[in-house]
């Protein structure tokens, strides 16, 4: 039996948190289960019954993903509000954009992170975010994806006040629309290691303080913008 057994009950709450040591205080953000099955220990122990959210989109790059080990690391925080916010955002849908908007009202939400775990689940999913940060232009949005079609088919409805980083691995992704892109660099192409680097993690893949508060580059990246990332 899994540890975290989780199921939409009506006690479900999403859980939005401040910013952490690596985004920085004030950057607000909300995440999903991430992997494409349900998370579990190196030893075969099943953590949650809910599967993550990357499911067609994390070929290759599940056993490096920095949202994967933390959740297992740091489970008995995480997978619970996590695996809340997953149950919400996939049964409820409504339920879970009201909760959001409650939050919203009661709280100066100058930049807001979608996902550090977790993906796009649905084209209708990343459609109501579109437009629940449309209803928002005074707050500054931000996100990762390799949902690479439906970051075309969205294109034109996408809101100004959100960039969508193109999370590209291996050159999976030719990027036809032009997107800022978040290039991962595990030290295997030169064209991606001569790139501008994310200052919050060194050569090494250790963090190095610098944070996305400080940073700013993510959320208010342009298009034709590239930046990669150490593997860590």
């Amino acid at each position: 039996m899994a540890t975290y057994n989780l199921f939409l009950d009506g006690t479900n709450r999403i859980h939005v948190t401040g910013g952490n040591a690596k985004i920085g205080k004030g950057v607000f953000n909300i995440s999903l289960l991430p992997s494409d099955e349900p998370l579990q220990k190196k030893d075969g122990k099943v953590l949650t019954n809910i599967k993550g959210t990357c499911g067609g989109c994390c070929d290759g790059c599940k056993n490096h993903c920095y949202a994967v080990k933390q959740a297992i690391y740091h489970h008995n925080t995480v997978v619970k509000a996590w695996g809340d916010n997953t149950i919400l955002a996939r049964e409820n849908m409504p339920e879970f954009f009201h909760q959001l908007e409650t939050f919203f009202s009661e709280n100066i939400v100058g930049v807001f992170r979608w996902h550090v775990g977790g993906e796009f689940f649905s084209k209708e999913y990343m459609q109501a975010v579109y437009e629940f940060c449309a209803k928002h232009p005074e707050t500054r949005f931000y996100a990762y994806t390799k949902r690479f079609a439906w970051v075309e088919e969205l294109d034109s409805v996408k809101p100004d006040n959100l960039v969508v980083n193109v999370s590209i691995w291996h050159n999976n992704y030719s990027n036809p629309l032009n997107y800022p892109t978040f290039v991962y660099d595990d030290n295997t192409d030169d064209k991606v290691t001569k790139m501008p680097h994310c200052p919050a993690v060194d050569k090494d893949g250790h963090e190095t303080g610098v944070t996305c508060a400080k940073c700013r580059r993510c959320f208010t990246a342009q298009k034709g913008s590239n930046m990669a990332v150490y593997a860590h």
